[in-house]
């Protein structure tokens, strides 16, 4: 025998998971989703930062919880509800960053093997003609150069986070290391 609406909303979360156990009335759930989407809202948005996600992560939250309501072990609905809200959002953020959609390695066109030797002999070359200063150039040309190299040879084998800090520095950073 089902409750009334009033006799419902009087309900503790606990006590409205034991009847929808009890009965598998959905309106038991109805309630218990009435008094925390909102909560599972805004923490799905604090943790994506859009409302677009949130939505998403906070419909497949309640989704878990109906289809796991059965096996709850009574106790606090509403942290067991954030524990879900958690796993969800995680679950998602995994599927959507950008490593798991980034194209595989053999997919990418890596630009043409460049052969750095003549440069090397022409800051030797320029050294040895007293031109000091043009060969600090050109040896920073170089570096700059192969640190581009290196930069999409890791963007290329998916080490994007750990190149990322590399691509911030400019030739001015490290002059005073040569």
């Amino acid at each position: 025998m089902s409750l009334g609406i009033q006799a419902r909303a009087a309900l503790t979360d606990e006590e409205l998971a034991s009847c929808y156990q009890a009965t598998s009335d959905p309106e038991y759930f109805a309630q218990i989703f009435a008094r925390h989407r909102r909560l599972v809202f805004c923490a799905c948005r604090r943790f994506f930062g859009c409302g677009g996600l949130a939505e998403d992560a906070t419909q497949e939250t309640f989704l878990h919880a109906y289809q796991g309501l059965q096996r709850f072990q009574l106790g606090n609905v509403r942290g067991w509800l954030m524990r879900i809200a958690k796993n969800v959002c995680i679950d998602l953020w995994r599927k959507r960053r950008p490593e798991s959609h980034s194209p595989e390695v053999g997919s990418i066109d890596l630009p043409d093997k460049v052969n750095l030797d003549h440069r090397i002999e022409e800051s030797h070359s320029l050294a040895g003609a007293g031109h000091f200063r043009d060969s600090t150039r050109s040896w920073t040309k170089f570096v700059h150069l192969h640190l581009r190299l290196s930069l999409t040879l890791a963007r290329a084998h998916r080490k994007e986070k750990d190149a990322a800090p590399l691509e911030r520095c400019g030739i001015s950073t490290l002059q005073p290391f040569m």
